[in-house]
């Protein structure tokens, strides 16, 4: 502070107290013409004014503009988070924080006192080790250390379809999948492609998987989703079938792969025809031939899909049948009739597979 008459002439002090916003300050008269003075811990923020007493009176100078002690930051917890996560600084004069930035990137604070401050890391923060400030209107203050940001969290909305065997492709929507590092069923890792946009992933089921969720994971985080993913068996394949042809009522034994999962009935059809048949294990089935049912391939369905044949099976005629006779004995010439089955397309008639009989 200058100005005048703040000694006597032979050097003795005649300031008595010295006052910045009707606050006391401690002060030491230098000379004369110049005191020095230090601003209250308890001045009020904003405009004051100084009065110097002496002895001899009383003395206002200029308006005087006190400030808010600046923050300092002593750490903060977490030292590494993602845009959207809260951060919370401890150290003093926190209050007096007007702006919190990250990295030049203003963030919302949702909680702040002398001692301790929170605020969210906001979005468009590059990954990496940014500055945190705070601005005062006396400043802007940067920590000793930088936070970590993390990569966003991956979100996981849905998938499609909800069930599928091993080998088959999905698709995950959801968000952030840009950085994601792994893909899981349940657990097990699987292959993985991610859409351009970063909100689709197409993952194959890998082998192994079982039913559960599905798991998306980028450097610090692992999203499960709500829903479950249903791993079903693996489609049925048909190898093959003997015998190739044969008739109405005959058993066909059928060779091929993933039959356990086939349902106990309706799973299995000649020509679009349901055929009654028996699951010896996972690649044998043993059917029979239904009626009505014509030359075509053979089908078998479990909860996966249908495998057709690559060719097709034939139904043959049926074989006549004989249940009795008209009479047990007789000479040339004789008639006789016969009783039976299937006698539509028979083409001759034998006895004892001598000649041919006139029918």
């Amino acid at each position: 502070i200058r100005g005048t008459n703040f000694m006597t002439s032979q050097g003795a002090p005649v300031v008595a107290t010295v006052n910045i916003g009707g606050k006391s300050a401690a002060f030491q008269v230098s000379s004369a013409t110049v005191l020095q003075a230090w601003v209250p811990a308890d001045a009020t923020v904003g405009s004051a004014v100084v009065t110097v007493v002496s002895t001899a009176g009383s003395v206002t100078g200029p308006s005087f503009q006190t400030l808010a002690l600046p923050p300092a930051i002593t750490t903060f917890t977490p030292t590494a988070a993602a845009s959207g996560s809260l951060v919370t600084l401890t150290g003093q004069h926190l209050a007096n924080a007007t702006v919190v930035y990250v990295e030049n990137v203003v963030a919302v604070v949702t909680a702040n006192t002398d001692t301790s401050l929170t605020f969210r890391v906001p979005d468009g923060v590059a990954v990496g080790s940014r500055t945190i400030s705070l601005e005062t209107a006396g400043g802007r203050t940067s920590a000793s250390y930088a936070l970590t940001v993390l990569p966003p969290a991956p979100g996981v909305t849905s998938f499609s379809p909800t069930s599928a065997p091993t080998g088959d492709t999905i698709t995950i929507t959801g968000t952030s999948f840009a950085t994601a590092i792994n893909v899981e069923f349940n657990g097990v890792p699987a292959s993985f492609a991610i859409g351009s946009n970063g909100t689709s992933i197409i993952a194959t089921v890998p082998d192994g998987a079982t039913s559960g969720q599905i798991t998306v994971v980028n450097s610090n985080t692992r999203t499960n989703s709500s829903g479950t993913f249903t791993v079903l068996a693996q489609r049925p394949k048909v190898l093959s079938f003997t015998p190739i042809a044969t008739y109405v009522g005959q058993p066909v034994t059928i060779t091929g792969s993933s039959f356990t999962s086939v349902a106990s009935t309706g799973g299995v059809k000649l020509n679009n025809v349901d055929m009654t048949y028996t699951k010896v294990n996972d690649t044998t089935i043993t059917a029979t031939v239904p009626a009505g049912a014509t030359s075509g391939g053979i089908s078998v369905t479990n909860e996966s899909g249908t495998a057709t044949s690559t060719y097709s099976f034939s139904v043959t005629q049926t074989p006549p049948t004989i249940s009795s006779l008209s009479s047990t004995s007789g000479i040339a010439g004789d008639v006789i009739t016969i009783n039976g089955a299937n006698f539509t397309n028979a083409t001759a008639v034998r006895v004892n597979e001598i000649g041919r009989a006139h029918v």
